[in-house]
């Protein structure tokens, strides 16, 4: 028995095509076996993640970092200078900009631009249709995600985007395979189903090579299990959680789905409120997925 996945990401047999299970298993294997490498973080970037990782990192030890690297540093100023920010940056210096945006949107700038390159690697240049499918998930519910934490006061909003950006981040394992693996034989449709149906079943193998802080690594390895716990560890995961159910909504407004009513009574949120309020929400959305890609 094969499986397809919907639209959704939700999973339904089929009596054709692929065995996505038979798959992800070959895949784990490759790992375990050292045929395949998990992606790392890009090298020049290395040190910014070591020094994210230290609690005693300052934002003056980021800078001189961040200075090193003229993408990195542009972000940084067009971010300080959007809409969102509003920020004078004239003749004032990276270190300066960066104290004034504050160590949470540092580092969700920081971290999106190692996501960034890493879904720009070379050699996903065979499946970059695919890759491009992953990275606009990506964008999309962290795009989502931030607009739910400015509209509703939800959080930091720089950690709900991070949250979003990551939370599908086991993808890039399959990616990858799929990369290295011209004998796979799958249609483009077939491989999007492939991430779509493995993606959170291999996110541990992530996790266990980055170094991630824990707010992330809960909401990469709930996927799109419910949480039932309300502690303050897991509202990023509930956030998430609501940024999915928004994201079939803005798909396919005629429906309202399996709205995740646990989270959302997390948030004191109601259904018919955030359908009234999608069209905001769209909008943030375009507007934060347009500053950070």
């Amino acid at each position: 028995m094969s499986h397809e996945i919907n639209e959704q990401g939700v999973q339904k047999k089929s009596q054709t095509g692929p065995d996505f299970h038979a798959l992800v298993a070959t895949i784990k294997r490759a790992i375990d076996d050292g045929r395949l490498r998990v992606p790392s973080f890009p090298e020049n970037l290395v040190k910014l993640r070591e020094a994210l990782d230290k609690p005693d990192s300052s934002i003056r030890n980021l800078a001189q970092l961040a200075h090193t690297d003229p993408v990195l540093a542009n972000r940084i100023f067009a971010i300080a200078q959007s809409a969102a920010y509003g920020l004078n940056t004239e003749q004032q210096s990276l270190l300066k900009v960066m104290q004034r945006l504050g160590m949470n949107v540092i580092r969700s700038t920081i971290y999106n631009h190692c996501l960034a390159q890493l879904f720009n690697d070379k050699r996903f240049k065979r499946v970059e249709s695919v890759a491009n499918f992953v990275r606009n998930r990506s964008l999309e519910i962290a795009g989502i995600a931030y607009a739910l934490s400015k509209k509703y006061r939800i959080e930091d909003s720089s950690l709900a985007l991070l949250s979003g950006l990551f939370h599908n981040v086991g993808a890039l394992v399959i990616l990858s395979w799929l990369s290295q693996s011209p004998s796979h034989k799958l249609s483009e449709k077939e491989q999007k189903s492939l991430i779509l149906y493995g993606q959170y079943q291999l996110a541990g193998r992530v996790l266990e090579r980055w170094r991630i802080p824990e707010t992330l690594r809960r909401v990469i390895m709930a996927g799109e299990m419910s949480v039932e716990t309300h502690d303050q560890q897991n509202i990023y995961v509930h956030l998430i959680s609501v940024a999915r159910w928004v994201s079939r909504i803005l798909r396919n407004q005629k429906t309202i789905e399996d709205p995740p009513l646990s989270s959302l009574a997390l948030f004191n949120l109601d259904v018919d409120q955030v359908l009234q309020d999608k069209d905001d929400l769209l909008m943030e959305m375009i507007r934060i997925i347009q500053l950070i890609r």
